[in-house]
């Protein structure tokens, strides 16, 4: 009875950590746009993204149809904390179109769909 039980979780460990899995492979070939913005009203936008394993959470401040802003609210990641610079790249470059942060290419496209969602007024 024991070993059965313990085969029957062993199972799930393995199905939970294929989704898991799953889902990082899904987040690492996420395509990203730039939303036209400019149609939106002077203010902030909340985003998130969650990628399984890797979650964001961002806030885009946008005036005079500029991004003027990019506040990371919340980044769960498991190596992936050098991709928290790549706020500052978006307001650098006005667009969601940037290279994502070697070896953190996860959190990088999680953070880039939040913020693409935030600027799809997608609060």
């Amino acid at each position: 009875m024991r070993r059965n039980l313990s085969l029957v979780m062993i199972g799930l460990l393995l199905l939970g950590s294929c989704s898991v899995m799953s889902k990082m492979e899904e987040t690492k070939s996420l395509t990203i746009t730039t939303p036209e913005y400019s149609q939106l009203s002077d203010g902030s936008y909340r985003g998130a993204y969650d990628g399984g394993m890797v979650v964001a959470e961002v806030r885009v401040t946008l005036a005079g149809g500029k991004i003027k802003a990019v506040e990371l609210l919340a980044h769960d990641h498991g190596r992936g904390g050098d991709a928290e610079k790549i706020v500052d790249d978006i307001v650098a470059a006005q667009s969601l179109e940037i290279d994502v942060v070697s070896g953190a290419t996860i959190s990088s496209k999680a953070i880039l769909k939040a913020a693409e969602r935030a600027l799809q007024g997608e609060n």
